[in-house]
């Protein structure tokens, strides 16, 4: 049997649905219902979290939001019964508001970003719950103007 590592850095805003799919995750490799080829060999992490957002899932209840003070990671060492190829899975159940915060402040710590340099992907969650249209640049253009504000490096008085 070979065994892959692979850690992935699951991100996105608030309420993008990523505890929802850790959630999902551990419900399916906890239970025979759905068919699938998954079989959890080994697990590190917080097992009473994930049995609460599993069962909470389940049952159509909203989950808790990931408290920035509560982050965790987990490791499920999964099996593909098919092709008996071994995986495992290290992910950080971070907060979106941790994510908010490092797009920007473009900063977080020493010990995610070495997390970030032995991962091999990304999950990159987002929501169409919230969708907030954008303004366009050129519609902005005549506000900004009519403030009297001059951007930096647009000054054309500069040259």
């Amino acid at each position: 049997m070979t065994e892959t590592s692979t850690q992935l850095v699951i991100i996105g805003l608030p309420g993008a649905g990523k505890t929802s799919f850790l959630a999902a995750l551990w419900y399916l490799v906890q239970h025979k219902q759905v068919e699938h080829r998954l079989e959890l060999r080994d697990f590190r992490g917080d097992m009473k979290y994930l049995n609460l957002i599993a069962d909470l899932w389940a049952e159509f209840e909203p989950l808790p939001r990931t408290n920035p003070n509560t982050e965790l990671t987990v490791s499920m060492s999964l099996s593909d019964t098919a092709t008996k190829q071994n995986l495992v899975l290290t992910v950080p159940d971070l907060s979106g508001e941790t994510f908010v915060a490092q797009l920007v402040g473009r900063q977080f710590t020493a010990s995610y970003d070495e997390f970030l340099r032995r991962s091999s992907g990304a999950m990159v969650f987002v929501s169409s719950v919230d969708y907030r249209k954008p303004s366009r640049i050129n519609i902005a253009k005549p506000l900004i103007e009519e403030t009297g504000i001059v951007p930096n490096g647009d000054d054309e008085n500069s040259s």
